[in-house]
């Protein structure tokens, strides 16, 4: 029979959870970061979106207008994030202190009664631009696996530089 002794250093074991310890805290809060930036981004692609001038003019019997106010974008520009907690929670919001924040909600969830079609600018932006824009992506990046993806590669990257 052939036998093998082996003896660890403890101290050095536990030095190495440790690090490993704290690479798993980094990944966290680096997917997080991650994560919440890929969803706003999102987001941003489905928001509606006011008419230009021209779209709006387009649509009109006489094709002239008054009316001054084409500001395109504001949704689209008030979609924010935010880390919260320890930077291990986050959230993708609309904040009510802005000037879409007034009809953020009632395009977001309530199409069909408070919100019934689709406007000039929303129509040229494309299909995906609708209600339910943070909904969708959210589920849209789970739905691809990128989200997965980018877990693995905060993971990868924070033991990296932990290991050094």
């Amino acid at each position: 029979m052939v036998t093998m002794t082996m003896t660890t250093d403890q101290a050095a074991v536990r030095r190495v959870m440790r690090r490993v310890d704290r690479a798993g805290d980094k990944a966290g809060r680096r997917f997080v970061s991650v994560a919440l930036t890929e969803v706003q981004n999102r987001g941003r692609d489905n928001a509606p979106v006011g008419p230009t001038k021209a779209q709006y003019v387009s649509e009109l019997k006489t094709g002239k207008t008054k009316r001054r106010d084409f500001q395109t974008g504001d949704l689209t520009n008030a979609i924010s994030q935010e880390a919260t907690g320890d930077r291990t929670q986050g959230k993708v919001y609309v904040p009510d202190n802005v000037r879409a924040g007034a009809y953020a909600e009632r395009i977001h969830d309530h199409k069909g009664t408070k919100w019934f079609k689709r406007g000039p600018g929303t129509r040229h932006k494309g299909p995906q631009a609708d209600h339910k824009y943070l909904d969708r992506a959210l589920t849209g990046y789970e739905r691809t696996g990128e989200m997965m993806r980018d877990a693995e590669a905060a993971v990868a990257w924070a033991l990296a530089r932990q290991m050094r």
